[in-house]
């Protein structure tokens, strides 16, 4: 899924790294707050009281469906996207039918120590 302004790098293992330049970064947050309610109260919260934030790859578990569902599940968390268990490849942004399965690791922002 990279916008403008991306560069794809290979990581190990696999994984494909996508560098952003700060204003693509901006645009998606802009972007996800404005089809997410409640989201820009997050990313304040999180960038601008000195508090660290933890980026977590946290295993699906039973919490299968469309992404938009499962990032419902986690209100004191952004769910930045996921890592599918078919391929490794790596979904930022994701649309919201996009399917979580078990077995895929959830990408989440979320306050250091709350998860």
């Amino acid at each position: 899924r990279g916008g403008s302004g991306g560069r794809h790098a290979a990581a190990s293992g696999g994984m494909r790294l996508v560098r952003l330049s700060e204003q693509s970064i901006v645009d998606r947050l802009v972007a996800q707050s404005s089809v997410q309610p409640g989201l820009c109260t997050i990313y304040e919260s999180m960038f601008s009281q000195n508090q660290d934030t933890d980026i977590t790859f946290l295993d699906s578990g039973s919490l299968c469906g469309r992404f938009v569902d499962v990032r419902r599940c986690f209100p004191r968390a952004v769910v930045a996207g996921f890592v599918s268990t078919f391929d490794g490849s790596l979904h930022l942004n994701p649309d919201d039918g996009d399917m979580v399965v078990a077995g895929d690791k959830l990408v989440l922002l979320a306050p250091a120590g709350s998860h």
